[in-house]
């Protein structure tokens, strides 16, 4: 039978969502590498592991500023590994009176691994090294992931890219952006239904009925689109991104989406 491999982060994570669907419409073996919170680099690295198993490849491209860094702790302990998240904060002036973004560090510890006194200090030297460089370079994440997009081209002409998060692209007179809309758009949406504040309303994180931050009906319809890409090469996943309710079933309630709305 077929067998299609699945990369990315948190939007591919869950097997019985979208993938499960999408496996049962083209009548494949799908196996998803996806995992929460990570960045390109990881998948990146898991493609190169494991590609040549399957006959086809889908590849999630998540957000450019996400940054993966894996550390050995002491001795006889799993290797330890670190997602920072950087995202641009509220814009300040530096001592030339230039406008700058300073970055906002999120760790995310994977599940059940204790952190050593020498992981802090690493993460702390990370955070600070990567502060100052996104700082200094802010676009110094697109080079790395542009030649990443191109290996993945090469190695694999057949893969489906897909785009999780926003892609910018800058034209050739650099006065305006394209944007290729993300995956990430349709929770958005969802959410936007209950506040215009997005920091009021987050997912449940003890919730069992949402995969990969959709409802289940919001999977299957993305499992069907997605199923509709690979029939016809005129039609482009990423319309249906670009404004979700024309495409997806918004959530009927909190519940439903597995939203919680908290006041801050």
């Amino acid at each position: 039978m077929t067998k299609i491999a699945i990369y990315g982060d948190s939007f591919a994570a869950d097997y019985e969502g979208w993938p499960k669907y999408f496996g049962e419409l083209m009548k494949c073996d799908v196996k998803t590498f996806g995992y929460y919170s990570t960045s390109i680099g990881y998948s990146y690295f898991k493609f190169l592991e494991t590609h040549e198993e399957y006959d086809h490849v889908i590849f999630l491209w998540t957000d450019i500023t996400r940054v993966w860094l894996v550390s050995t702790p002491d001795k006889d302990e799993s290797i330890l590994q670190h997602h920072i998240c950087f995202s641009p904060s509220e814009p300040k002036e530096n001592s030339l009176g230039k406008e700058y973004y300073p970055l906002n560090a999120e760790y995310y510890g994977m599940p059940n691994r204790n952190i050593s006194d020498i992981n802090k200090k690493l993460l702390s030297t990370w955070i600070k090294t990567e502060n100052h460089w996104s700082n200094t370079f802010r676009n110094k994440n697109l080079l790395s992931i542009i030649a990443m997009r191109d290996s993945v081209k090469h190695r694999r002409p057949d893969c489906f890219n897909i785009q999780a998060f926003d892609y910018f692209k800058t034209n050739k007179n650099k006065l305006t952006e394209k944007v290729t809309p993300g995956m990430w758009r349709i929770p958005l949406f969802d959410m936007m239904q209950y506040s215009d504040k997005l920091s009021n309303v987050s997912e449940d994180p003890k919730s069992k009925r949402k995969f990969n931050h959709f409802t289940e009906t919001q999977n299957k319809e993305f499992a069907q689109y997605l199923f509709e890409s690979h029939q016809n090469k005129d039609f482009d996943i990423h319309k249906t991104f670009d404004y979700p309710p024309k495409y997806y079933t918004m959530s009927k309630s909190l519940e439903e989406a597995a939203f919680i709305f908290h006041d801050v």
